[in-house]
């Protein structure tokens, strides 16, 4: 048992209101699999679970059909709310040069959560809302992959919004969703080994 293992047991390392942030950053995926550590968490965290393939591609599914829809519905963006995405993008880009992945994961929340109001849903939004809490500690896994922080999917789908192809930027959307699990898949398969999905549901059976 690590100390890491320890201190999450009693408690002091425990977010419940951002668990994604803690784990991760702190003590990053092989320690989330351990059956010790997914027992603590399953107990103490309500909704908590563990980090597997699974849970991967099941979120990623359902943010894909809400996401993408919520794109192709969106009304037409104006020049002062593309120039907003554009601005993001570029801030985006600054951080990812000063190495500030916090800043990034923010403003990355604020380039696509600006594209899916525009579709006038509030449930919608409250749903994808949800998906993205789930999912963080995923997306921030993937940072450590993404040399670009994501700039080139990010502008392709700009750049067809700009244009009011609503379609082509869902495509664009899904390709850059589709990249983000590969690359996780990727890395959870090389850090945890190809049994982990039958590990993660024997801690929470």
């Amino acid at each position: 048992m690590t100390l890491i293992s320890v201190l999450i047991a009693i408690g002091i390392i425990v977010s419940a209101a951002d668990p994604s942030t803690t784990f991760l950053e702190m003590v990053g995926p092989r320690e989330l699999d351990t059956g010790f550590v997914g027992r603590v968490l399953a107990a103490r965290l309500p909704g908590f679970t563990p980090l597997s393939l699974a849970d991967l591609e099941d979120l990623y599914i359902i943010r894909l059909e809400l996401e993408c829809q919520a794109v192709r519905q969106a009304a037409p963006f104006t020049k002062a709310e593309i120039a907003r995405l554009d601005d993001l993008l570029a801030q985006s880009r600054d951080a990812h040069e000063r190495g500030d992945n916090a800043t990034i994961v923010a403003l990355n929340r604020e380039l696509h959560f600006s594209m899916y109001r525009k579709a006038n849903s509030p449930r919608r939004l409250r749903l994808i809302e949800q998906l993205w809490l789930h999912s963080a500690r995923y997306q921030r896994l993937s940072l450590n992959y993404r040399h670009d922080a994501s700039d080139a999917e990010h502008r392709r789908i700009i750049t067809r919004l700009r244009r009011g192809d609503h379609e082509g930027a869902a495509v664009a959307l899904q390709a850059h969703l589709d990249t983000t699990v590969r690359l996780i898949r990727e890395q959870i398969e090389a850090t945890l080994g190809d049994d982990l999905d039958r590990r993660s549901q024997l801690i929470t059976a």
